[in-house]
């Protein structure tokens, strides 16, 4: 996977940190009538990241689709829940499937394409399997139902020095593995694949920041900047 670069921009790393570069003046990639919603978790919101307003993934997504065009920009919306789950209530707010309708399904102006990035905390809470499937389940049929493209996130991979990282690993995986088959590549934001090494299902520390700088389980900028990158705005409606 090679990291865009917008016209004469370079990316520069320098000790985990990168500058990311201006988005271009004119360039569009969406098309006009698109309502594009990025719903998740904190790092939907940035985190990990250095500057969230500017390093998040769906902030530097909107750099690549929609460079410095206002119109376009102000059709990307971002509702992120730090701290929030997919299947059960946690960090003191209700689960994602329990405000599908009403805070992301029947927002005005109505979505197009909504891409999900939700999961991880879930892994605390001790759901079951089938609490993910049914979770994830809900969030398409609804989509569907609505007329919305949808596009689900893998579950991010965490890193070796992430204090959890041993007990949820083999959950998390198989929760991926089973997104690839129940929603197979047009559906699926596969960040898992991108962020990890080979098919250990450990992250990619080259995508995190080192121990004592980053938490092992929120991704780096540059992180942040790879998943952007990984999703081709070709794919909205």
């Amino acid at each position: 996977m090679k990291l865009r670069v917008i016209g004469a921009s370079i990316i520069i790393v320098v000790a985990g940190l990168f500058a990311i570069p201006a988005p271009a003046a004119q360039a569009t990639e969406i098309p006009s009538t698109a309502q594009v919603v990025f719903v998740g978790d904190s790092i939907t919101n940035g985190g990990g990241s250095w500057t969230p307003s500017r390093d998040s993934f769906p902030n530097r997504w909107k750099n690549i689709a929609c460079g410095q065009v206002q119109s376009c920009r102000d059709r990307v919306r971002v509702i992120g829940a730090t701290g929030g789950c997919l299947a059960v209530s946690c960090g003191n707010q209700p689960a994602l499937k329990d405000e599908w309708l009403t805070k992301v399904i029947n927002i005005t102006p109505k979505p197009t394409t909504i891409i999900v990035e939700i999961g991880v905390n879930d892994l605390f809470m001790n759901i079951t399997d089938q609490q993910y499937g049914d979770g994830y389940k809900y969030l398409m049929d609804q989509a569907i139902a609505a007329g919305i493209r949808l596009i689900i996130a893998t579950i991010p991979p965490t890193t070796t020095s992430w204090a959890w990282h041993t007990a949820h690993n083999p959950q998390r995986m198989g929760i991926n593995n089973w997104l690839r088959s129940y929603y197979g590549a047009d559906n699926l934001l596969d960040i898992d694949a991108g962020l990890r090494i080979g098919f250990t299902g450990d992250a990619d520390p080259n995508y995190y920041y080192l121990q004592g700088v980053g938490d092992g389980l929120h991704p780096s900028s540059w992180g942040h900047a790879c998943i952007a990158d990984w999703l081709d705005p070709s794919r909205i409606v």
